[in-house]
């Protein structure tokens, strides 16, 4: 794992005598890890054609490996952010500073400007910046499928049709169309002026061989560990397996996620210290691979766990309670009960005879196939080599007609 601050120029330099295009990602995962692990996904993609470099704010995350062939840029601590670049600092602009010095031919900007407007003073001068170049950098805003609900959703949105229309030639929305339109939360899609792409899924599953046979293990997690509903639905789901043993012949794998804070981590431990059939971990870096072949899996709603529910193709209780007013999980909790993949719990739900009866009665259900797109990560790379060839390909000549 490699980082190094904004004075390692030497670091970023472009060496003009290689034809290797290149790709600055900016990724600030602030509250979760799943922006964190879509973007190392697509950025491990791309590295088998670009030379990538990575723009990374945020909590390192401990277990997750980063992927090699790509350089690591660490952004400074997001509190304070505006505020020291209003002032001036002697290093100026981190991002601005490694972008002139990078000079790449994409920038990819993970939610920006869907997200992310307190990191305004960070990102616009480096956008204005791209802007003015003779050879402008083709520039990207990389989405998930669903935004976060905003009360100020009118305003908002115009915001983003401003900056979009203002610096960016293209929105890469990762997910399927046919699963989850961006219009769903985002009504104003028409206005943006570029096109926008769906590039399917970006999942981190790797390709395994079907399981022989199915373990009696239950899969539990809370994908970063952060989110407080998640940390109830792991209390509920280890007080089930404690009370009702012989109802529950499988053995619980809890995951509380890398981010869940210690003392989370420490009362899980302690509640399960001597049962035979709970296991407590902080992280596993391939949730997808622990799914496999597994009974059921119970989880939150997030981005990156579905695909890998989906994946695993295995029943699946989802509780999509994020705690803040988002309903992005929800939206997507509710597709997928509509469709027959998995089944939804509510706060009632985290009851432990409530919780028993629904592991009950999904166990031994067959999720429904879903028919989607899950090479976003591979689609995103094409789509850039498709963009960025046309580019090279002067425009033709109107000959006009004869006088």
């Amino acid at each position: 794992m490699l980082y190094f601050p904004a004075r390692a120029g030497a670091l970023l330099h472009r060496d003009e005598k290689t034809q290797v295009q290149r790709v600055l990602i900016y990724c600030r995962h602030t509250i979760g890890i799943g922006h964190l692990v879509r973007s190392l996904s697509i950025a491990e993609e791309l590295a088998q054609r670009f030379d990538v470099l990575m723009a990374l704010g945020g909590e390192r995350v401990e277990g997750l490996t980063l992927p090699a062939r790509i350089r690591y840029f660490e952004l400074p601590a997001a509190a304070g952010v505006s505020e020291r670049l209003a002032l001036g600092e002697e290093l100026g602009n981190p991002l601005l500073a490694a972008a002139k010095m990078w000079r790449p031919d994409v920038i990819l900007t993970e939610l920006y400007p869907f997200g992310r407007k307190s990191f305004d003073a960070e990102l616009l001068p480096m956008l204005r910046w791209a802007k003015a170049q003779p050879d402008k950098p083709l520039v990207a805003s990389s989405v998930r499928d669903i935004l976060v609900h905003r009360a100020n959703a009118e305003s908002f949105e115009q915001r983003v049709v401003g900056i979009i229309g203002s610096y960016f030639d293209l929105v890469l929305v990762h997910g399927d169309e046919r699963f989850v339109p961006l219009d769903l939360t985002f009504s104003r899609v028409r206005d943006l002026a570029c096109p926008v792409r769906y590039t399917g899924y970006v999942t981190r599953a790797k390709r395994y061989k079907a399981p022989s046979a199915v373990e009696p293990r239950i899969v539990v997690s809370n994908g970063g560990g952060r989110c407080v509903p998640g940390q109830q639905l792991l209390r509920a789901s280890v007080a089930a397996a404690l009370q009702y043993p012989d109802r529950l012949p499988y053995t619980f794998e809890i995951y509380t996620g890398p981010l869940a804070p210690d003392d989370v981590y420490s009362h899980l431990c302690a509640l399960t210290a001597g049962a035979p059939n709970i296991r407590v971990a902080r992280f596993t870096p391939d949730l997808g691979a622990r799914l496999r072949g597994a009974t059921l899996a119970i989880s939150m709603g997030g981005y990156n766990t579905v695909l890998d529910l989906l994946g695993a193709k295995i029943p699946a209780l989802i509780y999509p309670e994020y705690g803040n007013g988002d309903t992005e999980q929800e939206v997507r909790a509710e597709r997928l009960e509509k469709l027959g993949a998995a089944s939804v719990l509510s706060g009632e739900d985290l009851q432990p005879e409530r919780l028993t009866e629904a592991i009950e009665s999904v166990v031994q259900r067959k999720p429904a196939a879903i028919e989607i797109d899950l090479n976003g990560a591979r689609n995103t790379k094409r789509i850039l080599e498709q963009i960025l060839a046309q580019r090279k390909i002067p425009a033709p000549v109107a000959t006009g007609c004869p006088q």
